[in-house]
């Protein structure tokens, strides 16, 4: 048992840098070699793209489990506790085994960033609990991330869009290198991309690597019902085989695109003779959870909490909110990092003719709400926002709180 500590996981994992001076993977390759090189014989699904990334390793983990595999998953970042980030079986660790952990294994932390170190740590956890499978999600970008040490049974790269231009470049083909940088030798790759040239880029890629390919709308395709709010939806896959949903709570179209590529690795972890039954893969599609996603926090009147961060999501759940919901009054909480595109994405969804208010949150990133013009309502705190529109709600209006997850998991510590 280990002793009791005066400070939180969370507060002696901040002791290590957010960013690296040097990017690169040879600090954590380097201390994954002195222990043996273990990480390279996990059988890790790799998973990168701009959005979507963690409801694919959600899915994923549901199935292997309802098929009786465990499965570790890592992702990233958390929406309350940094215990969230390292799941064996979707359990968080107990204290107890992050902190034995972390006693045995500190003196390879050094000179590590955060993510570097819990990247590690998750290797760590995985190998010791022995797990059958590994979902690992990327932090940011793919080639020079921490968890690109791996050589995964399958990659998947869900889309490329705009987001960390600082780090991975400015036009959406650096940025698809950087994503692409997950695809290795000889291993599938399984992608949601759409731009016919970002398309034939990877492609190219996985040929050169000689990894099978396979792309959404050209090797596979979905459709789905579109029925408003409470009505469920119907979801049709269409891949090596037609597969039908019927009665899903699904009203988000990034679910829809996800749980299709998550079947089409269903299908390429079975080629590669992974037993996955139609009766595990029915429930763990069923049973799959992914908190602050569209996710429906009060009925009526109607409340959602979404961690959009970027345009490409905003016009996402735009697109969601218009296919699957209805309203009288649409009003918006929005607190959103200030190196992200915000102008752009407020106008996305002011054409909603949306009562908007904007708030600062408990994070050296949060943006300025003065810097932010013809906003009616501006809040010191996500807190004080969300009361003041929820007192206002009545039983046919609807309340989206979104923009970051930093600003929506400020909101669900209290709801």
């Amino acid at each position: 048992m280990t002793s009791e500590k005066s400070y939180s996981l969370d507060q002696y994992f901040l002791q290590y840098p957010p960013q690296k001076q040097d990017y690169s993977l040879k600090a954590i390759e380097n201390r994954l070699d002195e222990l043996g090189g273990f990480h390279k014989d996990l059988k890790v699904i790799h998973v990168a793209g701009t959005n979507g990334k963690g409801s694919v390793c959600a899915y994923l983990t549901s199935i292997l489990n309802k098929a009786h595999y465990s499965v570790g998953t890592y992702t990233s970042p958390h929406l309350l506790n940094i215990k969230e980030r390292i799941q064996i079986d979707r359990q968080m660790l107990s204290d107890d085994e992050w902190w034995s952990a972390v006693e045995k294994y500190q003196s390879y932390f050094q000179g590590l960033s955060y993510f570097e170190v819990l990247t590690f740590l998750s290797f760590i956890l995985f190998k010791q609990r022995n797990v059958d499978f590994v979902v690992l999600e990327t932090g940011m970008g793919g080639r020079l991330d921490a968890t690109n040490v791996c050589h995964p049974l399958l990659s998947v790269i869900t889309n490329v869009d705009y987001d960390h231009m600082g780090h991975l470049g400015n036009t959406l083909e650096k940025i698809a290198f950087e994503k692409m940088g997950i695809i290795k030798k000889d291993a599938p790759v399984v992608s949601g991309l759409t731009q016919e040239p970002l398309q034939n880029r990877l492609r190219e890629k996985a040929y050169s690597l000689n990894s099978p390919s396979y792309l959404l709308h050209k090797d596979f395709q979905y459709e789905f019902s579109a029925l408003k709010y409470p009505h469920k939806n119907q979801f049709v896959f269409y891949g090596e085989e037609k597969k039908t949903f019927e009665d899903l709570n699904i009203w988000n179209f990034f679910l829809f695109e996800n749980l299709s590529l998550v079947l089409k690795c269903v299908e390429v972890l079975r080629e590669e003779g992974i037993l996955i039954s139609e009766e595990a893969l029915e429930e763990g599609v069923r049973d799959f959870k992914w908190p602050a996603r569209m996710e429906i926090i009060q009925k009526k009147p109607l409340i959602l909490f979404d961690v959009a961060h970027n345009p490409h999501a905003f016009h996402c759940l735009k697109k969601s909110l218009l296919s699957f919901f209805d309203w009288d009054h649409i009003y918006f909480l929005l607190g959103i990092v200030r190196d992200k595109e915000w102008s752009q994405m407020i106008d996305i969804i002011q054409t909603l003719n949306p009562i908007m208010g904007v708030a600062s949150f408990e994070s050296q990133r949060s943006w300025d709400v003065h810097d932010i013009k013809n906003v009616e309502f501006k809040f010191s705190s996500m807190k004080e926002g969300f009361d003041f529109f929820k007192d206002k709600l009545t039983e046919s209006d609807l309340l989206c709180v979104t923009g970051s997850l930093y600003s929506v998991s400020e909101v669900k510590k209290y709801v």
